[in-house]
Parts: C-alpha cells; structure tokens; sequence
C-alpha cells in the first residue's frame, strides 16, 4: 500500500541531509546520479532556448542542480511537499541560476500553473506516488497545460514491470542495494 500524502511529507520533512546529496540523493537507487545527469544533459540538449522551467516534487533540488550545469540561466519553479526541503533546494538553486527561483509548497496533484507558463518540467523520483488513472491523467493534463509551446516533459523515477522476471531483477537490486545503504550507516 502507498503512503499517505502527509506520510510521504513527514519522511522528506525528516531527512533533508539525504536528499541534499547530489550522489546520494534518492539512494533506493544506485544509478540515480548516472540517471538524472543523463535526463538533465538529454533535456538541456534538446530544449537549448528554455527560460522557464517546473522541478516537480523537486526534493533538495538535485534535479534541477543538474540541468542547471547545463543551462545556468534558467528561472526555476519549485514544488515539493516538504518546505524544509524547499527551503533547502532554494538556497541551493539560487546561487546555481542567473535566474529567479520560485517555491510553492504543495502537491502536484493540487498544483496550478498558468497555461503555456513553462519550457520545461523535470520530475524525478516522485510520480511513482500517484494512485490512480484519474491522479495519472490529471497530473499529465497539468504538465501539459503548462508547457509553452515546444516545451518538454522530462521524467525519471522508479521502475516497474507488469512482467515477472524483470519485476524480480529490479526489486532484487534495489533491495540488494538498500541492504548495502543500511549496512554502511
């Protein structure tokens, strides 16, 4: 069963320090700094003009810290359930963009943006917390209605197959790898 809303807030709330680790950020997954660079570089490389763009569930800004390697200049727009994570990612944001950066505490789910607003969203590691279609396609409607013409939607989160065996190989590393994350704290 997924965690509630408040439950999901209350556990980024409470490790702010974890998720401020540009390489070990989201660690139930090894390949989390390899992944989010490589989505970072893919969408500055595609979307070379963007000004605007939407960290979604942003954490400590990881994500954005990544595409803004690439593209300096970008105003950033910030929502995340967790205002000391926000709080966090701003004042490690800021100083990374000419650009200026905005927070909104929130859920995506409740989120409006003004239509044709943004270049670009990111979303990292949070959409696998949706519930529903409904919640899916809403969600997806918004990013759309967001996005200026031309923009982008760049996602990266955790895997998962309706197929047996691959299911098994991913839960098996992940797994493997959250087993090693403990032992080493």
């Amino acid at each position: 069963m997924k965690s509630t809303v408040e439950e999901i807030r209350q556990r980024f709330d409470a490790d702010v320090e974890r998720f401020s680790n540009l390489e070990t950020g989201q660690s139930a997954r090894a390949d989390v700094p390899l992944a989010m660079g490589l989505v970072a570089q893919a969408a500055a490389a595609t979307t070379l003009n963007a000004r605007l763009v939407l960290n979604v569930g942003c954490g400590a800004g990881n994500f954005s810290l990544k595409l803004l390697e690439r593209l300096p200049n970008l105003d950033v727009t910030l929502i995340d359930l967790s205002q000391p994570l926000l709080d966090r990612a701003a004042s490690r944001v800021g100083p990374a963009t000419t650009g200026r950066v905005t927070i909104v505490q929130g859920d995506i789910r409740e989120g409006e943006f003004l239509a044709g607003q943004f270049d670009m969203v990111l979303a990292a590691a949070v959409l696998h917390d949706l519930r529903t279609d409904q919640e899916w396609e809403a969600v997806f409607a918004a990013f759309h209605r967001a996005l200026r013409p031309g923009g982008s939607v760049w996602i990266f989160d955790l895997v998962e197959s309706s197929i047996p065996a691959i299911s098994g190989v991913m839960r098996q590393r992940y797994g493997e790898n959250l087993t090693r994350l403990k032992d080493e704290a």
